[in-house]
């Protein structure tokens, strides 16, 4: 039995490789394509033959070193020998292992077949299969069957041409299959214009957009405040006897000129006559009365009505009807583009308000005009004049609503406008077009004919399939009458190949070789040669594979001395459907359990897990409970390949459950997990989690960014929408992560930021989305 692979130089990949894992009873070896289990398996073969050409030939190409090879393996005693091969001082195999068995492609290329043929060499070690007596009338029934399917196909490949010339860049089923466009002329119509915007991109986004209108201004609490004001120091009796007195004159300018006149008073002579006036009474009186505070207010009020008009007459509304009729000219440049509501400014109800306003103001203005000194006005006049201008107001900020409603189509339409392809959309064009001219009369009446002659086709072959079934089964029922071994593994993976006239004989050189037919169908196929049905052109590789392997198995069988065998076997089938992938797991299991050793090498992760599982079930009732082991061919420095221990879990594990335990065992601060690669991959996790669990509702390929914005649109009976309770934190947790990706222009992640509490936070709130409601 093979202990270890000890060291391997210098023979293909394998540099200065081993010593690989201690090998067991059954030993599962595991490497991709192209990393060297063919060439592990030539060298046991050599092992075994003692034929050293076949490891010579291998020599590693673009290295100097000295070839080696050396093997552990025990005696019948039990006892370690060393198998060695070291061409600089031995040309043979020091302790070789004759009793190695080794299936690989030498193996077939040596006894079954070469390429397309099978040669009278090979035949010389190979059974033929055999399927039974050739069912005449039947074969007949499927020729002529066959004749109509050729003639109906000729007739539908002259149609196909005809309707070729109306598909264009389609093909023809597209084409056939295209649905009708009612309203193909208004969609071309709106995708012209998108066009001609996008090929004129720069004068559109040039464009001007409509602004909002400023509101108007007005403080009615700063006017009642005026209206309120008094002055405390002038007496009321002096205001009586100056109003008496200017009312004695009845002239309108004789109160300006009074106040004219104090300027001039020195306090002891009138300004106006000369007359002392140290002790006058009305003088004093003049002087409470015309006292620069008093003065002030009288101004203030003076200039209340002509403020009043400036800011609530219709002068205002025609300036605000003007900018509204601005923005929406701006707007109407945009009409062809986006479609958007009128501006609608009512002019008469702004106007209707503010004269409602003034009718309110004008005659408390007029009081205090006529009485600066008395309070005007009420809390609840300032209340009323306070909710008039804000009804006022409220028709600026309507029609201002409906000009920003404006804006955000027109920039909604730019963004749009700067991602638009004027070649992508010339595309839909021409798909409109073709799906107009598809269902044209004279165009419809070409694809009517050819899907005619299809369901003709498919009626003949419908027949064709008939007649091959009922020669199947009748093939089927004659499998019987042969007892090989050979085909009873042929029928167990399910392949239609067989052998009959099984026989050998010395024909030629001398040399006895087996002479047999080998049948597919029921129908002898030639050996060689690819005139009519062959052994090339006949059988599929994963049939011809199978054929090596059956004989293979079947000399092991059959082999006496099975118990003693090593028994390697390089990937056992080249297409590994369910049922030979089950076929192939038992008949290795049944001789781990007959032979001494079995190695399975293959690249297959998954077969050999599953092998492993069988296996082990077996080894299990064995007596002494035989072990398998696990060996990984792996690259190593310089892309070479060497070994190592191989873990089946960890290989057949899928990328999902890779990232899943690297943030898990992140996040539960166990060591041996890369912050950075933990970073990368945290938004891959939740996007596959939310593939996985909604497969039908996601579309493949949908980022994560793209799969929350559906799930936040998403409305019953989507199951998306059971989701909408963690949109925001999706939303977070995806702003976190994709700054660890490659950025939509190719610009590297930076990690310079990266704050390992700060990730291992968000790997838990992750995991918490991830493994909601399984706790």
């Amino acid at each position: 039995m093979l202990k270890q692979i000890q060291a391997i130089h210098g023979v293909g990949l394998f540099l200065e490789a081993g010593p690989s894992p201690e090998l067991e009873r059954v030993a599962l070896f595991y490497g991709e394509n192209g990393r060297g289990k063919s060439t592990l398996a030539s060298i046991l073969r050599s092992c075994a033959e003692n034929s050293t050409a076949t490891i010579s030939s291998r020599k590693t190409l673009d290295a100097v070193v000295k070839q080696l090879v050396k093997i552990s393996h025990l005696d019948e005693a039990g006892a370690t020998i060393n198998a060695h091969y070291e061409p600089e001082s031995a040309a043979d195999w020091t302790h070789g292992v004759p009793n190695l068995r080794v299936f690989d492609a030498e193996f077939v290329s040596r006894n079954v077949y070469s390429g397309t043929e099978i040669n009278t060499d090979q035949r010389a070690s190979l059974l033929e299969f055999a399927l039974g007596e050739e069912a005449v009338a039947l074969r007949e029934k499927l020729d002529a069957a066959t004749k109509h399917v050729n003639e109906v196909t000729t007739k539908i490949m002259a149609q196909t041409n005809v309707v070729k010339v109306h598909a264009g860049p389609l093909a023809v089923d597209a084409f056939a299959k295209l649905p009708d466009a009612p309203n193909a002329d208004a969609e071309i119509d709106a995708l012209m214009k998108r066009i001609t915007a996008a090929q004129n991109r720069d004068t559109h986004m040039k464009r001007p957009a409509p602004n909002l209108v400023d509101l108007p201004t007005f403080d009615p609490a700063a006017l009642f405040d005026i209206l309120k004001k008094s002055l405390d120091d002038i007496e009321a009796e002096a205001e009586a006897a100056v109003r008496a007195h200017v009312d004695q004159c009845r002239h309108q300018d004789f109160e300006g000129w009074l106040s004219q006149g104090q300027s001039f008073d020195t306090g002891e002579n009138c300004p106006y006559c000369g007359s002392d006036i140290r002790d006058n009474t009305l003088i004093k009186t003049y002087r409470t009365f015309f006292n620069t505070e008093y003065n002030g207010l009288k101004r203030n009020v003076a200039k209340l009505e002509q403020g009043l008009q400036r800011r609530l007459g219709d002068e205002i509304v025609e300036a605000v009807t003007n900018a509204f009729a601005l923005s929406q000219a701006k707007a109407d440049a945009w009409k062809d583009y986006v479609k958007f509501a009128p501006i609608g400014f009512d002019t008469a109800g702004m106007k209707g308000k503010l004269a409602e306003l003034r009718g309110k103001l004008v005659p408390l203005l007029k009081a205090k005009t006529a009485q600066p000194l008395e309070r005007v006005g009420s809390e609840m006049d300032l209340a009323e004049a306070i909710d008039l201008w804000k009804e006022a107001i409220v028709y600026v900020e309507a029609a201002n609503k409906q000009v920003n409603a404006c804006i955000v189509e027109i920039d909604a339409y730019k963004k749009g406008l700067a991602a638009e392809d004027a070649a992508q959309l010339r595309k839909s064009v021409d798909a409109l077009n073709l799906r107009k001219l598809r269902h044209t009369a004279a165009v419809k009446a070409d694809v009517e004919q050819l899907t005619k002659l299809t369901g003709s086709k498919k009626s003949f072959t419908d027949q064709k399939d008939a007649v091959r079934a009922e020669l199947d089964a009748l093939m089927t029922a004659t499998l019987t009458t042969y007892q090989t071994e050979i085909n009873t593994l042929l029928a167990a993976f399910g392949s239609q190949a067989r052998i009959d006239a099984l026989k050998f004989d010395y024909r030629g050189s001398g040399v006895p070789r087996s002479d047999y037919r080998l049948r597919v169908r029921g129908q002898e196929v030639r050996l060689a040669g690819d005139s009519g049905a062959a052994f090339g052109n006949t059988l599929s590789e994963g049939d011809k594979r199978a054929l090596a392997f059956a004989f293979f198995v079947a000399r092991l069988h059959k082999d006496p001395k099975l118990s003693s065998r090593l028994v390697v076997i390089d990937d056992p089938m080249c297409s590994l459907d369910r049922r030979r992938r089950s076929e192939t797991i038992r008949i290795l299991k049944v001789l781990a359990a007959q032979c001494r050793q079995l190695i399975v090498l293959a690249h297959d992760s998954y077969f050999l897990r599953d092998l492993d599982e069988a296996v082990g079930k077996v080894l299990e009732k064995l007596p002494g409970k035989p072990r398998r082991s696990y060996c990984k061919v792996v690259t190593v420095a310089g892309q070479y390949s060497s070994f190592d221990v191989l873990n089946l879990a960890d290989e057949c594990a899928s990328d999902y459950e890779r990232d899943l335990e690297a943030i898990v065992g992140f996040a539960d601060g166990k060591p041996g997990h890369d912050r950075l690669h933990v970073a990368t991959r945290l938004r891959v996790l939740i996007e596959a989690n939310l593939h996985r669990q909604f497969p039908h509702a996601i579309e493949r390929g949908k980022m994560l960014g793209q799969v929350i914005e559906g799930i936040a649109k998403a409305q019953t009976p989507s199951p998306l929408a059971a989701l909408q309770s963690s949109v925001m934190e999706l939303r977070a947790l995806n702003d976190y992560a994709k700054q660890f990706h490659h950025a939509e222009d190719g610009t590297p992640p930076d990690f310079s930021a990266l704050d390992e509490g700060e990730l291992r936070a968000y790997c838990t709130r992750a995991l918490a989305f991830i493994l909601r409601g399984t706790a």
